[in-house]
């Protein structure tokens, strides 16, 4: 238990609480809650509720539950949008099962967000949403064999190659055939940096006449 269920703070007894508790499951390395962070989070919807108490905001147990396993979730590589979309879906009890030495489903829980995230839950949660998506990808699935099939491939299954990725920013990933990259040159590697540059000048180029 991160705090006893009847906590609550202000927003100094809240940040203090929240460092102290990923602190104390050994995430000190997770960046300090400061006043701004956690204002952002209540704007983004992903501390759900707050109440006020005149012109102060009062925290509960439920708010500190979902902002430790918001920054876990953080750190371990998840946006905030997908964040606050589990966090929707799920119930107070699955949210503080993400935190490590929660007395319930930990490891469950966290494989059940992993999973959903990429579309391959074995044990999907009974939404509208879920099985309108596990639908459509099973859909997706068959049109893609029988498409396949019908260009000579009999498996129905494309063909795979090892890629290495460079995520050159969040936005921007260069994917290179991997056997190939021990052999690219010092040469090649700029004239590859020259044909991205020129590629997205034309592009933005095209867009901004096109307007």
């Amino acid at each position: 238990m991160i705090a006893p269920r009847n906590w609550s703070g202000n927003m100094e007894e809240f940040s203090r609480k929240a460092a102290e508790t990923l602190e104390g499951i050994g995430h000190s390395d997770v960046s300090e809650p400061t006043v701004r962070l956690i204002r952002d989070y209540m704007q983004r919807g992903i501390l759900g509720d707050v109440a006020k108490k005149g012109r102060e905001v009062i925290f509960e147990y439920g708010h500190l539950a979902r902002f430790v396993a918001a920054r876990l979730l953080l750190a371990d590589g998840w946006p905030l949008s997908k964040i606050k979309e589990h966090f929707d879906l799920s119930s107070p009890e699955e949210i503080e099962a993400l935190i490590p030495g929660a007395p319930n489903r930990a490891v469950l829980a966290l494989e059940r967000i992993r999973s959903e995230s990429a579309g391959q839950s074995g044990e999907p949660r009974q939404t509208t949403h879920f099985r309108g998506r596990a639908a459509r990808v099973s859909s997706i699935h068959g049109e893609l064999r029988d498409a396949l099939q019908r260009l000579g491939i009999p498996d129905g299954r494309p063909a795979t190659e090892e890629l290495t990725l460079f995520a050159v920013a969040p936005w921007c990933q260069l994917l290179v055939q991997s056997d190939r990259l021990s052999r690219i040159t010092l040469e090649e590697a700029e004239d590859i940096g020259h044909a991205v540059t020129a590629s997205l000048i034309s592009h933005l180029t095209r867009k901004g006449t096109s307007r």
